[in-house]
């Protein structure tokens, strides 16, 4: 008996920003480097099928195995809903945090 192999299409779209409380206009100089929140991008992903936690590590290890001197974006390593979703990466007092994820 054969056994059937499932594939998936994962789009990954990311685009790398730095905002942090402490650079506003209103707060500088009231936010402090050890308190400062900063969300330093926004990520889409567009998946045609459910990812667990095994599968988005394999993703993240061809994603890491193509990159030439880019960083590319990864697949939130708790596995990624089938549809589309909003990733958020931020760090608190400059400890990256993992990723606030919405499905949209």
């Amino acid at each position: 008996m054969q056994q059937e192999t499932k594939s998936s299409t994962v789009l990954l779209v990311s685009l790398e920003v730095s905002v942090g409380l402490s650079s506003l206009p209103l707060l500088k100089g009231l936010v402090s480097p050890q308190e400062d929140l900063a969300v330093t991008g926004l990520q889409v992903a567009a998946s045609s099928a459910e990812l667990d936690q095994a599968q988005a590590r394999k993703v993240n290890n061809l994603i890491a195995t193509a990159e030439s001197g880019h960083t590319l974006p990864r697949v939130p390593e708790r596995g990624l809903p089938q549809g589309l979703a909003m990733m958020v990466p931020y760090k608190i007092a400059g400890t990256v945090q993992p990723p606030l994820a919405i499905q949209l």
